[in-house]
């Protein structure tokens, strides 16, 4: 969890997730003492930051102060997952029809980003790339119901922070990432949603076998 999770001005939470980048493991033990000597803030804005991220399903709160970074099994996995494949399958064709030139220039420089990020061996960045390529991908949908739903990309993306990241998968993930702006910016919903949803199965078919699973 990256130290924007939470603000040091003013003291309000806008989005305490926005950069919950993997600093942190799964399962590792957060104390607020510790959390606010290290981010520099006081109990209260902290106290709302973890509130928000137990409500997204990032950590969960323990006793004494003191929150869990949330570490799921491989069935809670799959399921994140299928979710995921269910939301970005809906809107990356959505995207076709509404993204913004904006958005549109922001994902070609998320894939030229990566592409560096990869071959100087950057898996933290390219990793926080991934999340921000995945945002994008449903602020493009222009469903703000969709959008939402942002947690769950979290943390699937939270996942993938931690594990290993070898020139071939984080090249197959760029491509797949390329795949899926190319499809859009042709308004090619089919391929669009094909795309989406065969990056994310890769994904976890990637993390499975990290943890010793058969995909």
């Amino acid at each position: 969890m990256a130290q924007q999770c939470f603000p040091r001005k003013p003291d309000r939470c806008a989005d305490p997730g926005a950069n919950f980048s993997g600093s942190y493991s799964p399962g590792s033990r957060l104390s607020q003492a510790m959390l606010a000597d290290e981010l520099g803030i006081s109990r209260t804005p902290l106290r709302e930051g973890l509130r928000i991220l137990e409500q997204e399903g990032l950590v969960t709160a323990g006793v004494r102060g003191v929150a869990t970074v949330f570490s799921p099994g491989m069935r809670e996995i799959s399921e994140i997952f299928e979710l995921r494949e269910a939301l970005e399958g809906t809107s990356a064709p959505l995207a076709c029809s509404r993204i913004t030139s904006e958005i549109l220039s922001d994902l070609d420089q998320v894939v030229a980003d990566q592409h560096r990020a990869r071959e100087s061996g950057q898996s933290e960045r390219f990793h926080r790339l991934g999340l921000h390529f995945h945002t994008l991908l449903l602020d493009a949908s222009g469903n703000s119901r969709i959008r939402r739903q942002l947690s769950v990309v979290r943390m699937g993306e939270q996942l993938l922070g931690v594990g290993p990241m070898t020139a071939g998968t984080a090249g197959v993930a760029t491509e797949e990432h390329a795949a899926i702006v190319d499809a859009v910016r042709h308004s090619d919903s089919g391929r669009a949603e094909q795309s989406a949803r065969r990056h994310l199965r890769s994904d976890l078919m990637n993390l499975s076998r990290s943890r010793g699973v058969a995909a």
